[in-house]
């Protein structure tokens, strides 16, 4: 482990300042990969310009909360965080947990690769359920296989955003929070079956979805819409609707962009913007997921020959 008698003096360049200000023994290789609009950053270290061990330190005070998985076998990873050590074989999927404000030391092989998830202080705790009433503790070492592929799915949902990105991405940091919860009280819960949504409120956040598909929409809107709690809200959602609040934003989205472009009267970054995209090579991307083929083609399938 690195000591307080080491000089960490090397810091990456990759446009994520927080995680270019990490004090590193020797230069990683490492790539901000995506970035979100509320302050989530994908980045994959690729390794070091050293054989030997890299060693980091970084300070709670300046680093959000911090995720990360170990995308190649080798070694030995030591951490030390909170006043805890841990000492683990570097595999495959090996987790790594670092809440804002706690100190960090960690040391590993010159040649692992990881996905890094930064998430903005206090990010992850909006998603926890309040009558959960857990607590993110550091966790160092740990293996689990649903937060891996988590973490790759909101690595990719960054990079390349679908219909329904700003639920679907709500969704996932939502499984992240209790998954990495080192304690939790169980309270009492309402069940879905218990819970029960009005046709009337139903069509007021139908409504809503509908004049908003141009916008970013959160659980929590709709909820708000519905007079509900957004832990409860998706479940009763589900239940009534047969989808799930992702699903079926995801699907208005493309019905609009699909009835927009019967016209030649919208261009397609219009038509981008219309359903949520930031872009028109973001939309394209995620259109061709959708249907098979991109948004011109299908245009013109529609359009009559001249």
């Amino acid at each position: 482990m690195a000591s307080e008698k080491d000089t960490l003096r090397t810091y990456a360049a990759t446009g994520a300042r927080s995680y270019d200000e990490i004090a590193w023994s020797a230069a990683p290789i490492s790539k901000l990969v995506a970035a979100s609009s509320d302050g989530v950053q994908a980045i994959r270290h690729l390794g070091s310009t050293t054989k030997a061990p890299l060693q980091t330190r970084s300070r709670g005070s300046h680093r959000p909360d911090s995720l990360l998985l170990a995308r190649r076998s080798c070694g030995v990873f030591e951490a030390r965080a909170g006043g805890a050590f841990q000492s683990s074989t570097l595999a495959l999927d090996l987790c790594c947990y670092l809440p804002h404000g706690v100190d960090a030391d960690l040391e590993f092989p010159s040649l692992s690769q990881s996905l890094i998830l930064h998430f903005p202080p206090g990010f992850l705790a909006r998603h926890f359920d309040p009558s959960n009433r857990a607590s993110l503790d550091p966790a160092l070492g740990f293996r689990n296989a649903g937060l891996a592929t988590v973490m790759e799915m909101i690595e990719q949902e960054l990079v390349s955003p679908g219909f329904g990105h700003d639920l679907y991405l709500e969704g996932l940091y939502r499984y992240v929070a209790p998954t990495l919860a080192r304690t939790s009280l169980h309270a009492n819960r309402v069940t879905p079956d218990r819970l029960h949504i009005s046709p009337f409120r139903l069509n007021r956040v139908l409504d809503y979805i509908e004049a908003h598909l141009a916008d970013k929409i959160s659980i929590k809107d709709l909820a708000d819409v519905a007079g509900m709690s957004m832990f409860h809200f998706s479940r009763v959602f589900k239940k009534t609707v047969n989808q799930s609040p992702y699903q079926y934003v995801r699907s208005r989205r493309l019905l609009r962009a699909q009835t927009l472009m019967e016209s030649e009267r919208h261009s397609l970054i219009d038509i981008s913007l219309s359903c949520g995209f930031a872009n028109q090579a973001h939309f394209t991307s995620a259109f061709v997921r959708e249907t098979g083929m991109p948004p011109g083609r299908f245009r013109r399938t529609l359009l009559p020959l001249v």
